[in-house]
């Protein structure tokens, strides 16, 4: 009911309620989804706390890091825009209905990007909502993930296996390209320097970015995680239990040898200042060099990175810790409990740690000083 209020009775009503909520979410230390006494033990401390207004039945979902904003979504496809310093409720919006399938966001200039179906979807932070609807009908079947953009084109993949280029200024369809062995396309990357596609099967491959030519595939095994990138090189990791790190300009290994995790591969790494981070489901969380492509550290329990702060990394192990590890030695400096703690974000923005309960018990940890 809140949030119903929130949603249509206007700007003010929405102001007055984010701000109260703030108030609220620092005073409280009876409902701290992690206590202060806690956080000292690993030279950390609450920033602020605020509850969600969630409906009955609903549940957060993932944590979304931007430089402003967070952005929560929940299972019933609901979007918090939250102010990262203060923590207060910016705005809310629903790009899709609760039970429609709603794929993405990604990111373009700041502007989040949606799939519903065939429907292309474009919410303006500054605006705080919806600004761009635009229905695809030439595509021959809906889409599989959500599109990526660059400063010419939209690039979305279909469930016919095709990639479709279209216009980001009229939106008509430019060129579309598609795999040899007809393999689902399942990532993409897109900026002003490289277009690259990976499938099920494990072909990544680099298009023109203005036309269908190819120029330059590589076969590496089976492929479920997205590619990911930073600076010229893309790491890719596969079901064959295996990180490689390619360079997108020349196609060749930027690595000696790829990284054996002993474990199929079905989610990315995290790209981090030093380090790359990737889970490996039983095998736990890996630690890995950048330039060397070597271990670092390796936690059998851990799932992911939270954030780092210079040679220190803050990971999250199951089934409910926080740990520190010391990148320099390398060793396990600590762990404390996080037994409230249902969701955290992946932040390889700054030293910031955000965490969630499935109730809306958002929270956001910062080092002392």
């Amino acid at each position: 009911m809140a949030r119903r209020l929130i949603l249509f009775t206007g700007c003010l009503v929405l102001f007055f309620f984010a701000n109260f909520t703030h108030v609220w979410g620092q005073d409280d230390t009876s409902g701290a989804l992690v206590s202060s006494v806690i956080l000292k033990q690993a030279g950390l401390k609450r920033l602020w706390q605020n509850p969600m207004p969630l409906e009955k039945n609903e549940k957060v979902s993932k944590i979304y890091v931007t430089d402003k904003l967070l952005y929560v979504s929940t299972d019933k496809n609901y979007f918090y825009a939250i102010d990262r310093k203060k923590g207060s409720i910016e705005f809310i919006f629903q790009p899709a209905a609760a039970k429609q399938p709603l794929l993405g966001p990604t990111f373009y200039e700041g502007k989040l990007l949606f799939m519903v179906g065939k429907k292309l979807l474009i919410m303006d932070p500054a605006l705080k909502g919806i600004t761009k609807s635009k229905q695809f009908d030439t595509l021959a079947d809906v889409a599989v993930f959500a599109p990526v953009r660059n400063t010419d084109f939209f690039y979305i993949a279909s469930d016919d296996k095709w990639l479709y280029a279209l216009s980001s200024e009229d939106y008509l369809r430019q060129f579309a390209v598609s795999a040899d062995n007809d393999s689902m396309i399942n990532s993409i990357i897109a900026d002003d320097e490289f277009l690259i596609v990976s499938t099920a099967a494990g072909n990544i491959i680099r298009f023109d970015l203005k036309s269908p030519d190819r120029i330059w595939q590589r076969d590496v095994g089976g492929i479920k995680a997205p590619l990911k990138t930073e600076g010229k090189w893309l790491y890719v990791s596969t079901t064959n239990a295996k990180v490689s790190k390619i360079d997108m300009k020349t196609s060749q290994n930027g690595w000696f040898m790829d990284f054996v995790a002993g474990e199929k591969l079905t989610t990315p790494v995290t790209i981090g200042k030093q380090l790359i981070y990737q889970y490996a489901g039983k095998k736990g969380l890996y630690a890995i060099g950048k330039q060397t492509g070597r271990k670092l550290w390796q936690l059998p329990k851990a799932t992911g990175l939270m954030a780092e702060s210079g040679s220190i990394s803050y990971v999250f192990e199951k089934p409910g810790r926080l740990t520190v590890m010391d990148n320099k030695k390398p060793v396990k400096l600590f762990s404390v409990n996080l037994a409230n703690v249902d969701i955290f974000a992946i932040n390889t923005i700054d030293e910031k740690i955000f965490l969630s309960d499935y109730n809306g018990r958002i929270m956001a940890i910062g080092t002392r000083e």
